[in-house]
């Protein structure tokens, strides 16, 4: 059952969640049909095929309707995309945006659905305008309303002809407005370049403008031109934020400074700013041997870079945002020269690779260190499981200790019910994490069939940490007592389980369903994942050592989502016989896939 219900809820993302491919037929998804107002049908318009209008009976035209997907699915807001409906007069110009559907966090998308001005701003746009458009994102849901906006911006831009990207002779100036970033507006400043690239030699830099004694070119598309002190050009510095801003990290997009020489290698690149969590952000500022690998490389070479092959596989600590960035400049490189293809590589080449790196050859598998340690973990915990050694007090605090070492410190792979969420939505990602898809097989393997919970006994790093804190002897003192008492109280234990098994339903629920909630929190594992990281995560870990204190594994036995999973699909004297548990889980495959 567990394996129909994830294979259902997979389903279900991919049908109701994904935004569609290019090409795709939205018109007849069912949430538009609902929309037409009664008496009114839907149809192609001749000379657009991304518009349709609706008519009455007697041919009428009541109005024209656009739907954002397929071209601006790419944009992504705090967690993802949002697929809008714009609704428009005989002369095509905006009269009305609904939302359809959003993958985004349903609180952020609340705030921007109750904003009236918000809204008010794209009545009248029109469509195949291509003056700048300006947007004032809502307050507390910066990334979700301004993914919006940009949304809206791309299907008022591009014309039927042209695609969702431009083309003809007016491709490379519609690229740039297209680009224009609302997420990051801020335009560079000469006094921002300057404190920047610290010359050891005077220079003056154009963006625009004359500076200094010394005339420069006038740049009109955003870049920086940079001189050295006898007028001699040195170089570029231009910003990712106009070329791709919808590479999300751990929360959100990061923009940089890039500089290149008029040769194309890349001479060096900054974290300019990032809607990105801290610390993760200064940690990647601060990894030197991170921003190595890019710079001092053709603009081209870093275009087609392959992140898996060369294993950049982010910085310690602060995995998701490094990577994001490195996209983001792989990205960026890509765009710009797209834009530039006079200077200095033709886009052609560029393109070409890109398209044989992505279709001429599958994705290449990861096997970093990390990954290999923690398949080897993995397997040798199959051994271990059924070894005389375990009983054994040293041999089981070496095994203890290399579990932790491997897990939290090497690789960071750790089971949770974040993992099974993300994994039941997109598939799992077993080339680029084989040593955790490893892990998550054997685990459930094991238990399925040998009745051996290797994970949870042997493998889990809180179950081990709070195995070594374990009282010697039941606590004499007055807190000792009374925590005991709590613990042993059937009210907090009830409530414990039930707040254990609701952190499953809404793993299983934010499948499909954008919840407000970070299911990483609900666990402690992202504290030894994030080790100096504060968070609710956290709140969990250190209430749970606590109790561990008093009561042995108390939080593993109790209240832990992933062990209640474990536990579930572990063969047991009880495996044969009918629970509610098992009721609740029949009725969540049936509901799963008869909608």
């Amino acid at each position: 059952m567990i394996g129909l219900l994830v294979l259902g809820l997979h389903r279900q993302a991919k049908v109701d969640g994904a935004m569609g491919p290019a090409g795709s037929d939205v018109w007849s998804l069912k949430m538009i049909a609902k929309l037409v107002p009664v008496g009114l049908t839907l149809r192609s318009v001749s000379d657009d095929p991304r518009l349709r209008e609706t008519v009455s009976a007697d041919g009428r035209r009541h109005a024209l309707w656009m739907c954002s997907s397929p071209q601006a699915d790419h944009i992504i807001g705090y967690s993802g995309p949002t697929r809008l409906l714009l609704v428009m007069d005989d002369d095509r110009s905006i009269r009305e945006v609904k939302i359809l559907n959003s993958f985004d966090t349903a609180e952020h998308l609340r705030k921007v659905e109750d904003s009236l001005a918000f809204w008010r701003q794209f009545v009248g746009w029109r469509l195949g305008q291509r003056e700048m458009l300006t947007v004032d994102g809502v307050s507390g849901a910066t990334l979700t309303s301004l993914a919006i906006a940009e949304s809206v911006i791309e299907c008022v831009m591009a014309s039927p002809d042209l695609g969702d990207r431009g083309g003809g002779q007016d491709e490379a100036s519609l690229n740039r407005i297209a680009r224009r970033s609302l997420k990051f507006p801020k335009e560079i400043t000469n006094e921002e370049v300057l404190s920047w690239i610290k010359p050891a030699h005077p220079i003056a830099v154009s963006n625009g403008k004359f500076v200094g004694p010394e005339s420069t070119q006038v740049q009109s598309d955003g870049r920086v031109r940079v001189f050295t002190g006898e007028n001699i050009p040195s170089g570029w510095v231009f910003r990712t934020g106009p070329l791709t801003d919808d590479i999300i990290g751990y929360q959100g997009p990061s923009e940089l400074l890039m500089k290149i020489s008029d040769s194309g290698v890349l001479l060096d690149v900054m974290l300019r700013t990032s809607f990105d969590n801290e610390p993760y952000v200064r940690y990647t500022k601060q990894e030197r041997s991170f921003w190595k690998r890019f710079k001092n490389r053709e603009l081209s070479e870093i275009a087609t870079i392959d992140l898996e092959k060369e294993q950049i596989d982010g910085v310690s600590g602060a995995t998701m945002t490094s990577v994001a960035v490195a996209k983001t400049i792989r990205d960026a490189a890509k765009a710009y020269l797209v834009d530039h293809a006079d200077k200095p590589v033709e886009a052609s080449s560029v393109i070409g690779e890109d398209a044989r790196r992505n279709t001429g050859r599958s994705v290449r598998w990861n096997f970093s260190s990390g990954e290999l340690l923690t398949a080897v973990v993995a397997l040798a915990s199959v051994y271990w499981s059924f070894s005389r050694y375990r009983g054994n007090r040293r041999a089981r605090f070496v095994w203890q200790l290399m579990s932790v070492l491997v897990l939290v410190l090497v690789s960071g792979n750790l089971l949770s019910i974040a993992l099974f969420s993300g994994w039941t939505r997109g598939g799992p990602s077993y080339r680029l994490a084989p040593g955790i898809t490893t892990l998550l097989v054997i685990s459930f393997l094991m238990a399925s069939i040998t009745k051996r919970n290797v994970y949870c006994d042997h493998l889990c790093p809180h179950g081990i940490l709070q195995q070594w804190i374990r009282p010697s002897r039941p606590s004499k003192s007055r807190l000792g007592q009374m925590i005991l008492v709590i613990l042993h109280s059937n009210v907090v234990t009830a409530s414990l389980q039930a707040l254990g098994y609701a952190a499953i339903a809404s793993a299983f629920i934010a499948v499909v369903i954008p919840l407000p909630l970070n299911l990483a929190w609900l666990e402690p594992f992202d504290t030894y994942v994030l080790l100096t990281a504060f968070s609710f995560s956290s709140v969990v870990f250190f209430m749970s050592l606590i109790a561990a204190r008093s009561k042995p594994l108390y939080y593993c036995r109790v209240a832990c989502p992933t062990g209640k999973i474990m536990d579930y699909v572990r063969r047991s004297r009880h495996s044969g016989s009918i629970s509610i548990l098992d009721l609740v889980v029949l009725v969540a495959v049936v509901i799963t896939w008869s909608t």
